[in-house]
Protein backbone atom coordinates (compact mmCIF):
# COMPACT_ATOMS: atom_id res chain seq x y z
CA UNK A 1 0.00 0.00 0.00
CA UNK A 2 1.16 3.76 -0.68
CA UNK A 3 1.24 5.81 1.68
CA UNK A 4 0.48 9.74 0.53
CA UNK A 5 1.33 12.19 3.03
CA UNK A 6 -1.86 14.59 3.87
CA UNK A 7 -3.43 17.43 6.01
CA UNK A 8 -5.52 15.36 7.47
CA UNK A 9 -4.86 14.28 11.26
CA UNK A 10 -5.38 10.46 12.47
CA UNK A 11 -8.93 9.10 13.05
CA UNK A 12 -7.79 5.69 14.29
CA UNK A 13 -5.08 4.13 16.24
CA UNK A 14 -2.42 2.62 14.81
CA UNK A 15 1.73 3.98 13.67
CA UNK A 16 1.83 6.90 11.76
CA UNK A 17 4.80 9.03 9.65
CA UNK A 18 4.49 12.48 10.73
CA UNK A 19 6.21 15.47 8.89
CA UNK A 20 5.86 18.93 11.38
CA UNK A 21 6.01 22.02 9.75
CA UNK A 22 9.57 23.40 7.98
CA UNK A 23 11.25 19.50 8.44
CA UNK A 24 11.94 17.38 5.82
CA UNK A 25 12.89 14.06 8.02
CA UNK A 26 9.78 12.57 8.61
CA UNK A 27 9.23 10.58 11.92
CA UNK A 28 7.44 7.45 13.08
CA UNK A 29 4.56 8.03 15.36
CA UNK A 30 2.44 6.18 17.55
CA UNK A 31 -0.89 7.00 18.14
CA UNK A 32 -3.60 5.49 20.50
CA UNK A 33 -6.50 6.31 22.47
CA UNK A 34 -6.23 8.63 25.49
CA UNK A 35 -6.01 6.99 29.55
CA UNK A 36 -8.76 9.38 30.33
CA UNK A 37 -11.12 9.79 27.49
CA UNK A 38 -11.17 8.96 23.78
CA UNK A 39 -8.84 11.39 22.16
CA UNK A 40 -6.60 10.18 20.19
CA UNK A 41 -3.15 11.28 21.46
CA UNK A 42 0.38 10.86 19.30
CA UNK A 43 3.75 10.09 21.52
CA UNK A 44 6.16 12.66 19.94
CA UNK A 45 8.73 11.40 22.63
CA UNK A 46 10.37 11.23 24.82
CA UNK A 47 8.41 8.36 25.64
CA UNK A 48 4.89 9.33 27.27
CA UNK A 49 5.21 13.03 25.56
CA UNK A 50 1.45 12.44 24.62
CA UNK A 51 -0.15 15.15 22.88
CA UNK A 52 -3.99 15.52 21.39
CA UNK A 53 -2.98 14.92 17.58
CA UNK A 54 -5.64 17.51 16.97
CA UNK A 55 -3.14 20.27 18.98
CA UNK A 56 -0.54 19.14 16.09
CA UNK A 57 0.39 20.47 13.10
CA UNK A 58 2.25 18.41 10.31
CA UNK A 59 1.29 16.04 7.28
CA UNK A 60 0.64 12.48 8.37
CA UNK A 61 0.72 9.17 6.42
CA UNK A 62 -0.76 6.40 7.64
CA UNK A 63 -1.98 3.92 9.76
CA UNK A 64 0.78 1.39 8.82
CA UNK A 65 -0.34 -2.16 8.29
CA UNK A 66 1.38 -4.91 9.27
CA UNK A 67 3.23 -7.15 6.40
CA UNK A 68 1.13 -9.83 4.73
Amino acid sequence: MLLIWSGERPTCAGWYWYKPPGIDEPRLVNVDNGRIDAKLMADLGPPNNLVDVNRIKGQWAGPLEPPG
